[in-house]
């Protein structure tokens, strides 16, 4: 028996990340743009109960152009997959997940050796699909005039894939890799082995109309998956370079604390955001569904990275909570410094008033003590300040 179909999935980081309004509407934006022979853009559609925590999602269909002809060249590179159908699904966060469905003609028992074969060069062939896809996805961005977040932008590196992810479509007659797979999740129309590397989905022969609905279903929790997984392997490495950064402007004060209190509320906001949106129940709270994407999570340890965010988050509450301090301590001392100066003067207007009160017309001292103690006042004052700046120095 033959395996009928594959689904690659590939996440990458579009490089920057954009918050959109509660009421915002893809289709109604899009109505304002010129139509592209190269691509086709529209609002993709999850299954009804499946929310999208992550921001609305863009879908785009590669139909010709540049993107076409790389794509066409990774598939005939292999004598084992045709046909292929390309589009990418952008979520505003900062993530895109690029989706190739391709027709299969080989055993099942040779489709996962044929894929390890294939994956080695793969990764460079669609490298600049992904290339022109961010392009595309942020130059749409701009002339919509998405609000970007600030702060998080990134850079993202050539050939930035985590991974090619096979999903196999077969009818049950033999496993791949048999022995791998982790957890076999059944719901009413097919059975889903979930691996590490790969995962089969077995389906008995359904009418057009329940075989598409179901492959639907199934590859839209491994597009949520996708997208969860490379969202914290993002967010952990934004956290580390920004933690740095912050870490050295503090040092060398080359950034006020307010400015980097201002930062770091920007990125708890955005970190806070992506672990939110790593919960399967912000997604779905149908059963089915949620075993299905649980199942997932575990086999690709999405816990590991959930975990790794958010202790670099508490971190960074930690700074930022050090940074206020810093600014409060400062602007303490100002005011302090403020008030011995009024002190200071008020203490010799003072000693003026008594001297007026005492010698009202300057007949004993004929002006000249109020002279001198208004030029002995003067390094007086000066003296006090210094020493009360060496002893806050100190205590630092």
């Amino acid at each position: 028996m033959k395996t009928t179909s594959i689904t690659f999935l590939l996440p990458f980081d579009i490089g920057r990340s954009y918050i959109l309004p509660v009421n915002f509407d893809w289709a109604a934006k899009l109505e304002t743009l010129p139509e592209d022979d190269d691509v086709r853009l529209s609002a993709h559609q999850f299954p009804d109960d499946v929310r999208a925590p992550l921001g609305k999602p863009l879908r785009m269909e590669i139909v010709d152009g540049p993107a076409r002809k790389a794509v066409d060249k990774a598939i005939k590179r292999t004598t084992w997959c045709r046909d292929a159908r390309v589009e990418v699904i952008f979520f505003p966060i900062g993530i895109a997940v690029l989706i190739v469905r391709a027709e299969l003609g080989v055993p099942t028992g040779e489709a996962w050796h044929c894929f390890k074969e294939w994956e080695k060069g793969a990764y460079a062939s669609f490298a600049p699909i992904g290339e022109l896809a961010r392009d595309h996805f942020t130059s749409l961005a701009t002339r919509l005039k998405l609000p970007e977040i600030k702060d998080t932008a990134r850079t993202p590196k050539e050939y930035d894939y985590p991974w090619i992810y096979p999903l196999f479509f077969t009818d049950g007659s033999a496993k791949i890799d048999e022995a791998a797979h982790l957890e076999c999740i059944k719901t009413a129309n097919v059975e889903v082995f979930v691996r590490w590397r790969s995962s089969q989905v077995e389906s008995p022969p359904l009418s057009a109309g329940n075989a598409q609905a179901t492959r639907h279903f199934v590859e839209s929790f491994y597009i949520i998956a996708s997208v969860v997984w490379e969202m914290l392997n993002v967010t952990d490495t934004l956290l580390d370079t920004r933690l740095q950064e912050l870490a050295h402007a503090q040092v060398t004060a080359r950034v006020s604390a307010l400015a980097r209190m201002q930062s770091v509320r920007l990125l708890r906001a955005f970190c806070a955001r992506a672990l939110d949106g790593s919960h399967a129940l912000r997604w779905t709270v149908d059963q089915d569904a949620l075993k299905l994407l649980n199942a997932i999570h575990s086999a690709w340890d999405t816990g590991r990275w959930s975990g790794a965010v958010q202790n670099k988050l508490e971190l960074l509450v930690l700074f930022y909570e050090q940074n206020e301090a810093d600014l409060r301590e400062r602007q303490n001392f100002a005011l302090a410094a403020v008030a011995l100066v009024i002190a200071l003067v008020s203490t010799v207007s003072a000693c003026s008033d008594i001297l007026n009160v005492i010698d009202p017309s300057s007949e004993m001292i004929k002006g000249r003590l109020t002279r001198a103690g208004l030029m002995l006042s003067l390094p007086l004052l000066g003296g006090m300040l210094t020493v009360f700046f060496l002893r806050r120095r100190k205590q630092h």
